[in-house]
C-alpha cells in the first residue's frame, strides 16, 4: 500500500517514428536495472493510438527515488534519450495524498458517501514549555486546528508553519503559573515562556472566548490534527503544501464558541 513517502513518476514520451524498434529493446533494459533498485515497487506502460507513451512508475521513498536520478546508467541512458530518442517527453513527480480501492470479488458495489467533515474529537492532556516552567491542561473539543504561514508566527517560532488548536478559554487551565505575554501586533497578544521562550498561546482581544496552543507544545501532539491553512498569502515559496487541507488567503472569524 502507498504511505506518505511514496513517489510515483509519470513519465510522458514520444519517440522517433524513426528508432521505435530499438527503443523498445533499450528501455527494457532500463527497466531491468529500475527493477532491482532499492525501493522499486512496480512499473506500468501504456500507449496511447496517437503514439504518446506513458510509464507509471513506483517507489517506497525519496531517498530510494534520488538514488535511481543518480545512478550512474540511468543517467545515461537519460542522455541518450535526449540526444536519440525522443521527440519530446514531460516528467512529474507524484506523493500520494489520498487512495481508494475496489475489488468486486470483496467490496459492496454501491458507491461509499464521502464522509463529511466530523466533529474534532475531544483533547484529554497536558502539555508544556520545552523547560518545564509552564503546564497546562487541555480538557474540551476544539473550535479549529490549523497552520498559519503568517510573518508574526513565522518570526516568533522559529518555524513555518506554526499549528495552532482554538478552544474556549475555560477548557484551558493553567497548571503552573500562567506563561508571559506580550503584544504581537495591533490586535493579538502571544504567550511564552520568560525561560526557554517556547511559545505556548495566542488570543485576540476581539474573540475573548478562545485561546489558541501551539499543538507542537502538547505531550500528544497527535492529539489534534490541523484540518485548514491560514495566512497563505504569506506563505515561503520552498514550503510545497502537498495535501488536501482548506487553504485561506488570511484568517478567520471563529464559530461562536462552544461550552462543552
Amino acid at each position: 500500500m502507498p504511505s506518505d513517502e511514496t513517489r510515483i513518476i509519470i513519465f510522458r514520451n514520444r519517440v522517433r517514428s524513426d528508432v521505435a524498434d530499438e527503443y523498445g529493446a533499450r528501455a527494457g533494459q532500463i527497466f531491468e536495472l529500475a527493477e532491482k533498485m532499492p525501493g522499486f515497487v512496480s512499473s506500468s506502460d501504456f500507449t496511447a493510438e496517437d503514439g504518446e507513451r506513458l510509464a507509471i512508475i513506483e517507489f517506497d521513498s525519496p531517498e530510494h527515488l534520488a538514488a535511481w536520478r543518480k545512478h550512474a546508467e540511468h543517467r545515461a541512458a537519460q542522455g541518450e534519450g535526449r540526444a536519440r530518442w525522443y521527440e519530446a517527453y514531460s516528467l512529474q513527480i507524484c506523493a500520494v495524498l489520498r487512495e481508494s480501492r475496489f475489488d468486486a470479488s470483496t467490496d459492496a458495489p454501491a458507491l461509499p458517501a464521502i464522509e463529511e467533515q466530523r466533529p474534532f474529537e475531544r483533547v484529554q492532556g497536558e502539555g508544556g514549555c520545552a523547560c518545564g516552567r509552564i503546564r497546562y491542561r487541555v480538557s474540551g473539543r476544539p473550535v479549529v486546528a490549523a497552520l498559519c504561514h503568517c510573518g508574526d508566527c513565522r518570526r516568533a517560532c522559529g518555524a513555518t508553519p506554526v499549528a495552532w488548536a482554538a478552544f474556549h478559554r475555560t477548557k484551558v487551565e493553567w497548571l503552573t503559573e500562567p506563561p508571559k505575554e506580550r503584544a504581537s501586533s495591533a490586535r493579538a497578544f502571544r504567550s511564552f515562556c520568560p525561560d526557554c521562550g517556547s511559545q505556548i498561546g495566542f488570543r485576540y482581544p476581539s474573540e475573548p472566548d478562545y485561546v489558541d496552543i501551539t499543538i507542537a507544545t502538547l505531550d500528544d501532539p497527535d492529539a489534534v490534527a490541523p484540518r485548514d491553512h491560514l495566512w497563505i498569502r504569506s506563505k515561503v515559496a520552498w514550503v510545497h503544501l502537498r495535501d488536501e487541507l482548506v487553504r485561506h488567503d488570511r484568517d478567520f472569524v471563529l464559530p461562536p464558541a462552544p461550552t462543552s
